[in-house]
Parts: structure tokens; sequence; C-alpha cells
């Protein structure tokens, strides 16, 4: 039996001193990492910015080596002779190549630069004869001359994606970090309410033992003491709901932050203060992070389609241009001996003479797309004073409102003591002494409630500002 009561007494040791208590600040500063959310956040960052380096490597020069094995052709050729007659001619050759490619966007102008270099030989295998062709170098460029640049257009709007991507991979995490918050606040309240009822269960307990020894003497009815244990009973109903809920949220949040510990409590959140807010610095940002970049990137799209409707529905001139040197030779040896130049050049002009007015439209669209957006940007930012003022104003509220919610929660203490001395002289009923008990956890579930809209309120307006007033920093 011994042996029994020292590996209980361990086990209890050990579980009351395995909780952990967390704070709220510790989750949203450390804990939060270990989440499968922030794991996917960071995951699609990944993705976005290898996508943004996909496009800027457009930009860059592109050297590539092809090499073609030995290309196995066998097939009847039909030739017709001067006379009409048809010859058919069994053909059997390999071809083999190296292709040495070296290309370059022009940004500034949205022309192409190319360099290509090759080594051919062909098998005649029917006549076992071997053939080799070289292009020594041949440079290309492909340079539109009317006026659109897809090169520029697509950087604008790389970059404005990339700065539009990083806003909101910050965002997504401010997020994570206001569902946190709910949830902490959440569970805090359920940790408070059995707290309150286990508080209230032993009150209870308490009184029924000194009303079985009035009611023994007969200083009180029979129903007093019914009353109180219905009472107490229906408070132990309560709490085993509550404990239920409790622990299944709990369980939830454990899973959400990969959590070890097989206990833990929630510490209540420390008031952090209230701050004047310089308006035109609140302004500043709002526009800058909550309005503006949501719009650049749309902007310029819906500019680049007017830009190449317009440019399309004129007319259209393309220069082409290459210069060479090829040879041919039956030998390897003697095939860079002497080369043939080649020159090239080439001025495209197309003219639309009937198109039923598709590159007119496609301007129009673009064009009425581009003042809705503009539009859309007008009236935000001129929300953007209501908008600033709201916010003010909803903050100074929680201030006042937690204010009060402090003073009350100390007179409800002083109260609490008042009515237990007059429960205990029967100078109140159950029903007063218990209305104040409920009276309790209401005053103190609603100032969590309004602490709880506090913090909400300052994590929304760091993911609208990616600005935290209350540290004075900027969010990175």
């Amino acid at each position: 039996m011994s042996k029994v009561f020292v590996v209980l007494f361990i086990f209890v040791v050990t579980e009351i001193y395995s909780q952990k208590e967390i704070s709220i600040e510790e989750i949203l500063e450390t804990l939060i990492y270990n989440t499968d959310e922030y794991n996917t956040i960071q995951k699609n960052s990944i993705i976005q910015n290898e996508g943004y380096n996909i496009i800027n490597n457009n930009f860059l020069p592109k050297l590539s080596l092809e090499l073609n094995v030995p290309n196995y052709d066998h097939s009847i050729n039909v030739i017709t002779q001067p006379n009409g007659d048809n010859v058919f001619i069994d053909r059997k050759q390999a071809n083999s190549s190296v292709v040495l490619d070296i290309s370059q966007p022009i940004f500034f102008s949205g022309g192409y630069f190319n360099i290509k270099s090759s080594l051919n030989r062909v098998d005649l295998l029917t006549r076992s004869q071997v053939e080799y062709s070289s292009n020594w170098f041949n440079i290309g460029l492909i340079q539109p001359i009317n006026g659109y640049n897809q090169f520029k257009w697509m950087k604008k709007i790389n970059e404005s994606n990339y700065s539009f991507n990083q806003m909101e991979q910050k965002r997504a995490i401010e997020d994570l970090k206001i569902e946190l918050i709910e949830r902490y606040f959440d569970i805090l309240v359920l940790q408070l309410k059995t707290e309150l009822t286990t508080k209230n269960i032993n009150l209870k307990e308490e009184k029924i033992k000194n009303l079985k020894s009035l009611y023994e003497n007969e200083r009180i009815l029979e129903a007093d003491l019914l009353q109180e244990k219905i009472s107490l009973n229906q408070l132990k109903i309560g709490l085993e709901q509550q404990n239920n809920q409790y622990d299944a949220e709990k369980n939830k949040f454990k899973n959400i932050l990969n959590f070890n510990s097989s206990t833990f409590t929630l510490l209540k959140p420390e008031d952090f203060g209230f701050l004047e807010f310089d308006i035109n610095f609140l302004k500043e940002r709002i526009k800058k992070y909550g309005i503006d970049i949501y719009f650049e990137t749309k902007l310029l799209e819906a500019e680049r389609d007017y830009k190449k409707a317009k440019s399309e529905r004129g007319i259209q001139i393309n220069l082409q241009l290459a210069y060479g040197a090829n040879s041919v030779n039956n030998s390897l040896d003697g095939l860079y001996e002497i080369p043939s130049k080649r020159e090239f050049a080439n001025l495209n002009v197309k003219i639309p003479i009937l198109n039923w007015n598709e590159n007119k439209r496609k301007m129009i669209i673009a064009k009425e797309n581009k003042e809705i957006l503009d539009n859309n940007l007008k009236i935000t930012s001129e929300d953007l004073d209501l908008r600033v003022i709201q916010t003010v104003n909803y903050m100074n509220s929680l201030k006042n409102q937690n204010d009060i919610f402090l003073q009350n929660l100390e007179l409800m203490q002083k109260n609490l003591e008042v009515v237990k001395n007059l429960y205990e002289f029967n100078r109140i009923t159950l029903s007063d002494f218990d209305y104040q008990l409920f009276n309790e956890e209401t005053i103190k579930v609603d100032y969590l409630n309004n602490l709880k809209s506090i913090w909400l309120n300052r994590y929304q307006l760091r993911k609208l500002t990616l600005y935290d007033f209350y540290e004075q920093k900027i969010i990175n």
C-alpha cells in the first residue's frame, strides 16, 4: 500500500508541476511559429518569391546548349522528272547537331537580341556519304517600332505584385494572430467560468454544512436546506458542462499550436494601455498600406491593356535584322575554312483594314476598367477620414469601457464580501445571494470580452497599417 501511495503522490505532483502557464505574448511571439498555418504562410511566401524571380529572369541573358543524337530517317521520296515521269528514290539518312544559343531581351526598347551557332552532320546511309554544315554565328535582332514595350510593363507589374505579396504575407500572419487571440480569450472566458463555478460550489457546500446544523436545531425550515441542495446540484451540472467545453476548446487550441504539454492554463493578458493617435500618420499608413497597395497592380494592368490595344489599333511595324556566316563541306577539317556570309533585313508593316473595330473595343474596355478602378480608389480614399475617425472613436470607447469595468471589478469584490456576511446572518435570501454570484461572473466575463476587443482592434489595426502604434514600430 505504501508503494501505491508513493506512486500516486508522484503522479499527482508531476501533473501539478507539468501544468504550464501560457501568456498571450508567448503565443504571439513564439508558439505561433510552431503552427501548421504559419508553415503554410511561409511556403506560400517561398512560392510567390520564386514566381517573382522567374519573371525577373526573363530580362537576363539565356544560354543553352542543345545536342541532337543521330535522328534516323528512312523514306521513299517521289521526284518528278522534267519529262513528267516520277522517280522513286529510297533514302536513308541520320542527322546530328549541336546548337549553342544566347538570347537577351532588350528591356529599354522591347526588342529581342539573339546569337546562335550550330554544327550539323548528315549521314547519307544509302551512299555511305557524310556532309557537314555549320552556322558559324548568326546575330539577330527583332525590334517592334509601334511604341508598345512588353518588357517594361512586365517588369512594372511584377514589381507591384511582389510588393503586394510581401504585404499580404504580413497580413496573413496578422490574420493568424487575430485568430489565436480570439481563441485565447474564448478559452480564457471558459477557464474563468469554471474557476468561478468551482468557487461558488465550495461556498455552497460550506453553507449547506452550516444549514444542516441550523436545521437539526430547528432554526430553519427544511425547504431552505433543500433549496440550497438544488442550487448546489445545478452548479455541479453547469460545472461539468463548462469543463467539457473547456477541455474541448483547449485540445483544439493545443493542436493548432502543436503544443506538447499535457495540461496548461492561460494567463490573463495585461492591459497595455491606450495612446493618443497621430491622426495624419494614421491616415498616411491606411492610405498607403490599406488602400493604395490593393489598387496599384490592377491599375497598372488596366493601363498596360490600354496601351497594348492602342498600339495594335494602328499600323504595326517590326524590324528584323540578322547577320551571320555559314559553311558546308564533306569534311569536318575543312568546314571552317571558307565561310559564306548571311545577311537579312526585314521591315514588316501590318496595316489593319477591316477587323470590325476589335482593337477599338479592347481600348474601350481597358479605358473603362481603368476609370472604374480610379473611381473606386477615389471613393475609398474619400472615406479615409471617416474610417480614421471611427477607428479613433472606437479605441476611445474601448478605453472608457475598460476603465468602467475595472471600477466595477473593484466595487464587485467589496460588494461580495458584504453579501457573504449578510447571507451568513440570514439578512438576505438565497436568491439574492445567487444573483450576486451570477453578477460577479457576468462582470468578469464582460471585462474579458472588452479586453478581447481591445487586443483584436490593436491587431486589426496592425493588419491594416502594417504598423504597431503601441510599440511605435513597423511590422517586419
